[in-house]
């Protein structure tokens, strides 16, 4: 469908692709396409379903953190923070919530805090997690 309708809507930007655009593609269905899925499915053949299920999850960390590495894009940790909870709701299944301790992940968060956040100290925040596991993939 989106072919046809490229062909009826777009037929005069059409041209030929320059050699940078060619050797992307041709990393795409190489790399991408040719290496990366083969991985992917032998690595989900043989991790158990939470490590698959994780490194699923941290592909979008890797995409912000990689545009900002690679191509200078600007960090907002609140975007990330919504994205990644996104993602976290998007694939979490209830026979997860056993493995999750939150006090646990609370307590190693606080440990990471940095000294100060965008140049300023950070606010106060509580010593136990105000949070439940269902508030936190509610997504509002």
């Amino acid at each position: 469908v989106m072919s046809v309708l490229a062909f009826v809507f777009e037929r005069d930007q059409w041209h030929t692709p320059s050699q940078a655009n060619f050797m992307a593609m041709v990393f795409n269905a190489v790399l991408v396409f040719g290496f990366a899925h083969a991985a992917w499915f032998y690595l989900a053949r043989s991790l158990p379903p939470v490590a698959s299920t994780l490194s699923v999850m941290l592909i979008p960390v890797l995409g912000v953190f990689s545009g900002a590495l690679w191509l200078g894009e600007v960090l907002h940790w609140q975007a990330e923070a919504r994205l990644f909870q996104g993602q976290a709701a998007l694939r979490f299944a209830p026979s997860m919530r056993q493995r999750i301790d939150l006090d646990r992940l609370y307590k190693i968060a606080l440990r990471g805090l940095p000294g100060s956040i965008d140049g300023l100290p950070p606010q106060p925040v509580p010593a136990v997690c105000p949070f439940a596991l269902d508030d936190l993939l509610d997504g509002s």
